[in-house]
């Protein structure tokens, strides 16, 4: 394998198919941190100082074997969050979600053309689908 990409969603703006309902809002285990984390920042003022368990918690409660998330994994994430505009970072992303949906749509028959491609979807070529500028 030469690239893995991980996304814990289906990216916004492109056709998905079958809903998830495990990504609703209202849902305990997942949904809810879509909301929270797009708010502008009220998750900076709640989470500033509390980097650890909040992190630790949320990675735990997406994850499968919650035990294969290490001490040592937990201080690297840790870090990078504590550092200046380390949280801010990983919101944005969250935040964002609405104009990455909008350029996606537009872009979406080339990157739906490019799919259905006998090559599509293979790692090699993943990095190739065009980003909007």
């Amino acid at each position: 394998m030469r690239q893995l990409i991980f996304q814990e969603t289906l990216l916004p703006g492109l056709p998905a198919g079958e809903r998830d309902s495990s990504l609703d809002p209202d849902d305990g285990r997942t949904g809810w941190h879509f909301s929270f984390f797009s708010l502008p920042n009220l998750p900076e003022l709640l989470l500033a100082g509390r980097e650890r368990p909040f992190w630790t918690y949320f990675a735990r409660r997406q994850m499968w074997d919650p035990s294969a998330l290490t001490e040592g994994d937990i201080g690297e994430m840790v870090h990078s969050v504590e550092q200046p505009g380390g949280t801010r970072a990983i919101l944005e992303m969250y935040r964002a979600r609405q104009v990455d949906a909008e350029q996606r749509r537009a872009l979406s028959p080339s990157i739906l053309d490019r799919c259905r491609a006998p090559r599509c979807c293979s790692m090699s070529t993943a990095s190739s689908i065009p980003t909007a500028p």
